[in-house]
Parts: structure tokens; sequence; C-alpha cells
């Protein structure tokens, strides 16, 4: 009969295994530490070290946001390759910017 409920490493009390973070290397799935427990761990560690939090901040955002560009570079890649409606509104978009944009215009 498996447990519904776990004893927190860091409070010491017994919790729902809701409250438990799911981590696959435990024995029943969870981690040992509660979410609040953690959540203060994390939050004391931040506060100490906001050098380090920084950085993986920053290491994390630009990993976000290189996979962001590379979907909407596949996506679009794809539109402009199946769909001649698209294609052709792009031209139009293009055309219109250049001869309304004045750095491009030249006099036209």
């Amino acid at each position: 009969m498996p447990a519904k409920s776990k004893v927190c490493t860091k409070c010491g009390k017994r919790k729902k295994l809701e409250c438990f973070e799911p981590k696959a290397d435990m024995k029943d799935g969870k981690r040992s530490d509660c979410r609040q427990c953690r959540k203060a761990a994390v939050s004391l560690w931040r506060k100490n070290n906001p050098d380090k939090a920084r950085s993986q901040y920053e290491r994390a955002r630009a990993k976000r946001r290189t996979a962001r560009r590379e979907y909407d570079r596949r996506r679009t890649a794809r539109l402009y390759a199946d769909s001649p409606r698209y294609r052709a509104s792009k031209r139009a978009y293009s055309a219109l910017h250049y001869f309304t944009n004045p750095r491009y215009s030249n006099g036209f």
C-alpha cells in the first residue's frame, strides 16, 4: 500500500505527497524536503548569492531566447515554403515598407 504522506527532512512535519516536488531517483519519486522548505532554501540562496543567481537567470534566458528564435525560424521557413499566399503577403509588405520608408526610397 503506497504512503499517502511523508515527513519533510527540513521542517520535520508530516505532509501529503502533493506537498513534495517530483524527483525520479528517489524511492517514492518525491523530494525529501517539502515545497515550502525548498522555496525558503532557494530564496535564501538567491539572497546570499546574487551574482550566481543573476548569472543562472541570464544563462536560462539566453537559452530560452535561442530556442524561441530557432522555433520561429523553422516555423517561418515552413510557412514560407508551403504557402504561396504567405510569400505574396511578405513580398507586398516588403515592397510597401521599401517605398514608404524614406531611408530606402532614394527619392522615388
